[in-house]
Parts: structure tokens; C-alpha cells; sequence
């Protein structure tokens, strides 16, 4: 399940020094209906508390939650952000039901409105192709969104080098003022294995750059040798 809650919590701890702007839910008391969340607290050495749970009470108007998918894959891999209007974009993987094999894997985005209804998901780039590596980031005002896009469909009998030979990096952007969308556009167009896109926005050049990895792997004549990233380079 890959579900969205509001929570007002009673007790809550707010961090010093780097940690300054984070806060940790505390609160472990909850009636019969519960939500229940597990708090893991990067860069601590920490811990007592690693992988317990703490119940977020659903009594009064503290809960309120939304189911945006069901039966997900097991590597979601959801990410949100905060748009300047106050809406909330989200987006992560899951399969596509309307698609065969490995074309299923695909990236979805939903947003959700003042009052933090979520949107029906919908796909980012309906081509008929696999998704993966996704990512987002604001620009100005607007949110530009990548991923690593299959550049064909495949069978599940391919064999991974021509699989992972055709992952191309593509990205679109978002703007909320017209709630619209750029058209979709593939950065590399080759025969590499291409991956985990990162972009980066400068306010004040309002220049855009991205650097990823690329593995040729065409002379590749083993899984082991295609997984070797001591061959890979960044650009």
C-alpha cells in the first residue's frame, strides 16, 4: 500500500545544531484505531529506539489518511515535495497493469490540493516502456522531473546487457501555474548503459545541469562484467 496521513501530534521533539529543523513524533499513546510508524533517525548512533514503533493516535480530528495505491511494488520509492502554491507533488514506481513484463515497471506522479486530497495517479510518460532511478527537483517555480527511460520495449527472454544497453535519461518539467507538463525529452540517446540522473538549478544564472553515470558494455561478455561500475564514468 503506498497511503498519505495528516498527524497532529501531542508530543513532539525538535532537533539542535545540524539537526535544528528536524522533529521526531513521539507520542506512543493511540486508541483502537491506530496508525503505527517506525522512525528511522539518520546520522545517530542511537540505537535504543531502532526499528520500534510509535502509534500515531486516529482519535478526534488528529488522523486523517488516503489510500493512493494498492498492491504496490516493493520498491516504491515515493518521493514528495512541497510546491509554491501549498499543493504536495509526489512520485513513485508501480507496475502498470496494461503492460507486459519487464515494460510493466513505470512512474507515476499525484498531487494533492490545499486541503491535501490526493490526485488519482497518473503516469509521467505513458510510452509503453520501463521506468526507473526517479527523481525531482524545484527550479524557480516550476519542478523538473527525471528518470531513466527504456528506449524500446524488451521480452522478459532478453538478456540484461541489451536490457540495461537500452536505458536512455529523460526528464519533463512541471509547472504548477498551468498545471501542465513540458514534453518529455531523452538526454542521451546511445547504446550505454545510462543511470541515476541527478539534476541541479542555479538561481542565479537560472542554469539547469545534470550529471549521471554511463557504462559502455557493449564488449561486456558476463553479468559480473556488465555490473563492474569500476568501468563506470560520470558526465
Amino acid at each position: 500500500f503506498l497511503f498519505s496521513f495528516d498527524y497532529v501530534p501531542d508530543i513532539v521533539t525538535v532537533g539542535t545544531g545540524v539537526y535544528e529543523n528536524e522533529t521526531s513524533i513521539l507520542s506512543s499513546e493511540a486508541g483502537e484505531d491506530s496508525i503505527s510508524v517506525r522512525t528511522l533517525n539518520t546520522g545517530s548512533f542511537d540505537t535504543e529506539d531502532f526499528g520500534s514503533n510509535y502509534l500515531l493516535s486516529s482519535s478526534g480530528e488528529n488522523v486523517s489518511q488516503q489510500i493512493l495505491a494498492e498492491n504496490t511494488v516493493e520498491y516504491a520509492k515515493p518521493q514528495l515535495l512541497i510546491l509554491d502554491d501549498g499543493r504536495m507533488m509526489m512520485l513513485f514506481m508501480d507496475d502498470d497493469p496494461s503492460r507486459n513484463g519487464i515494460n510493466s515497471r513505470s512512474l507515476y506522479y499525484t498531487i494533492a490540493d490545499e486541503e491535501g486530497l490526493w490526485s488519482e495517479p497518473v503516469l509521467v510518460d505513458d510510452n509503453g516502456t520501463a521506468d526507473a532511478m526517479p527523481s525531482m527537483k524545484k527550479i524557480g517555480d516550476k519542478v523538473l522531473i527525471s528518470w531513466i527511460d527504456e528506449n524500446k520495449t524488451y521480452e522478459n527472454s532478453d538478456s540484461p546487457k541489451d536490457v540495461l544497453s537500452g536505458l536512455e535519461i529523460a526528464y519533463t518539467i512541471y509547472d504548477p501555474a498551468t498545471d501542465s507538463f513540458s514534453e518529455n525529452t531523452l538526454l542521451t540517446q546511445d547504446d550505454c548503459f545510462d543511470m541515476m540522473p541527478q539534476f541541479g538549478y542555479s538561481e542565479t544564472t537560472g542554469n539547469i545541469f545534470c550529471y549521471y553515470l554511463k557504462r559502455d558494455i557493449k564488449d561486456a561478455s558476463s553479468n559480473e562484467e556488465i555490473l563492474d561500475f569500476n568501468a563506470t564514468y560520470s558526465t
